[in-house]
């Protein structure tokens, strides 16, 4: 068996601090997520050496391994995830309780991550707000140790002497995979299991150098002490200026390579290892398990209950709570779990198959329920706008348009370009009665910056060459292209050309739906100065000749815009696009606009 090493505990509490810390909205810890990085490095030296260890002295064993490891992560886990139910139930909106069941349902079999993948689209709930989202490393890594373990057996039994080329394989093939997909996936990236793989390998291929001897103990005891002080460096730097996440795996390759320093050549003798071998950061590195799975449903609770984020000074007490119950669950609950002698195998497995159907079940539950309007009787009353996918068909419901010929028989051609806030222009209009008498067509492939004209495909410029009107209707404008594309799009098209600004709602309609009846539709959300500074800086640089600032239509002097229609219904169920009673609202204010009056 592998001797207790300290200091690989203290580097626990080093990966662990950053991310509780870059979750608090602390501006030094923006790069606090790259210890995930780090927790998936040790991860693959731990284990790996472990089992290496095991195969030495013939007592490794598959199943032994697979149940070590749910002992090892379950409890605590359905733990976590058992209490987060009552919660969500009370204090959740239906689409955020849906949203949880899929997360629990998911979660339950480690494929979290797979399922925040899938649904990062519309009306996805903000991950700030989802209590489970951080389990996706979780499954992540799951997925990686249902096949490594069987694997390493392989070759450790058939092809000792493949071990380390296979693993250096994998890397090579991990991190192509990692850059293909970043170009594809964009910060998705770092969901995915292949990507990932490479940070695994590499400590496991660590665990593998080391057999017999630490690397470590072949270096100079100068060298292994700087080198080991280096890697806490490079950690440290790399979690202070971190790369943007569509880069990763570059963003991450700093965090993996002080990681594998650390590992390599901190001791008890040498600087680095003491240091890491502190009884605070040993302490918090014990817990650290536990503490990672407690802080994100904390903290995404405390932004459900609030009405505006809550500032570092809560999450940071937040997290401090966070560690206090990771001690009593690593106390009472991971290391009872654990020990084989204290619960046996069959009762920990039937607890754990009987606590997993519980929570698949209530998952599914919550999922085919659609978040149980019913415990909101204001929402399910008739007329609302708010319902089981109501809102997405309705921003859907656009798409009838899209690429769509002009007709030739109808007086006015309107294009429409952009996203879903596109599609919410479209539906304001139609819900107003505008476009009665136009022919719509509707795309949202265009580039967002030209090179010239070759960049437009062709059907869309026949359309651009023959719109009276051509519309931009999506918030997330290029403006550094805006200058000189402008001059590409008046050259294609002889259409007026207007763009719509952003629009905002709330930041939290759970919060609101908190508070007593009238106070509720009284309340005004506010909007924040980064919001209204970017929309002033879209004005000026697109000009008041062709932007509709919406903000400036909704908002009230006090910089706060409503909630609720002027008959209590909703303007909008995610903060950002339209119920149908929303777009009746803003299509109203909207038509009256000077660049839009003249639109039939």
């Amino acid at each position: 068996m592998t001797r207790h090493r300290p200091e690989v505990d203290g580097l626990r509490a080093i990966a662990l601090l950053p991310v509780l810390l870059f979750h608090a909205g602390l501006p030094a810890f923006s790069g606090g997520y790259l210890g995930v990085d780090v927790f998936f490095v040790m991860s693959g030296y731990l284990i790996t050496a472990l089992i290496l260890a095991e195969h030495r002295d013939g007592s490794f064993g598959l199943l032994k391994f697979y149940e070590r490891r749910a002992r090892r992560i379950l409890p605590a886990l359905f733990l976590a995830m058992l209490l987060c139910i009552p919660a969500a139930w009370f204090w959740m909106l239906p689409d955020d309780l849906e949203n949880f069941g899929q997360s629990l349902f998911a979660t339950t079999f480690f494929g979290n991550n797979l399922l925040l993948w899938l649904t990062s689209g519309y009306f996805a709930a903000a991950v700030e707000f989802k209590p489970l989202a951080h389990t996706w490393s979780l499954g992540l890594e799951e997925q990686f140790y249902l096949l490594f373990p069987l694997l390493l057996a392989l070759l450790l039994r058939k092809r000792p002497g493949w071990l380390a080329p296979a693993l250096v394989a994998g890397i090579v093939a991990s991190l192509c995979a990692g850059f293909w997909s970043a170009g594809t996936y964009g910060s998705d990236n770092y969901l995915f299991g292949v990507p990932r793989a490479w940070e695994l390998l590499a400590g496991g291929l660590l665990a593998i150098s080391e057999q017999g001897r630490r690397i470590h103990e072949r270096a100079p005891a100068w060298a292994a002490g700087m080198l080991g002080l280096v890697g806490l460096v490079v950690i440290g730097i790399a979690i202070a200026t971190p790369g943007p996440t569509n880069r990763f795996p570059t963003s991450a390759l700093p965090a993996t390579a002080g990681t594998l320093l650390v590992l390599a050549f901190s001791d008890s003798g040498n600087v680095a290892g003491r240091l890491l071998a502190l009884r605070p950061l040993v302490l918090i590195g014990l817990v650290s398990y536990s503490a990672y799975l407690w802080h994100q449903p904390l903290f995404a609770f405390a932004r459900i209950l609030s009405l505006q984020e809550p500032g570092p000074p809560t999450f940071l007490a937040l997290a401090i709570v966070a560690i206090v119950m990771a001690w009593i669950s690593w106390k009472w609950v991971e290391t009872p779990f654990r020990r084989r002698e204290a619960i046996g195998s069959r009762t920990f497995i039937a607890t754990a198959v009987s606590t997993a159907l519980v929570l698949a079940s209530a998952g599914l539950a919550m999922h085919f329920s659609g978040g149980a309007p019913g415990r909101w009787p204001l929402l399910a009353s008739p007329g609302f706008g708010y319902g089981h996918d109501t809102n997405a068909d309705f921003n859907r419901a656009p798409y009838r348009y899209l690429d769509q010929a002009f007709d030739d028989s109808k007086a006015l051609r309107i294009l429409v370009l952009g996203n879903s806030f596109a599609r919410d222009f479209i539906n304001a209009a139609r819900a107003n009665g505008r476009f009665s008498t136009a022919s719509i067509s509707y795309s949202e492939e265009y580039p967002d910056c030209l090179h010239g004209a070759a960049d437009i495909a062709p059907l869309l410029s026949q359309r651009l060459q023959r719109a009276d009107y051509v519309i931009f209707g999506s918030p997330d404008f290029h403006l550094d292209c805006w200058a000189s594309d402008l001059g590409i799009w008046r050259r294609l098209s002889h259409g007026k050309i207007i763009v719509i600004g952003s629009k905002y709602f709330s930041w939290n309609l759970n919060a609101v739906f908190q508070l007593p009846e009238a106070q509720r539709q009284r309340y005004r959300a506010p909007i924040s100065r980064e919001l209204f500074e970017q929309n002033r800086r879209d004005a000026a640089t697109i000009g008041v000749d062709r932007f509709v600032d919406l903000l400036a239509l909704l908002s009230r002097p006090d910089g706060r815009v409503p909630i609720f229609t002027d008959d209590g219904k909703l303007i909008s169920q995610d903060g950002r696009h339209l119920t149908p009673p929303g777009a009746r609202y803003l299509g109203r204010m909207l038509f009256n606009h000077p660049l839009l009056a003249e639109i039939p």
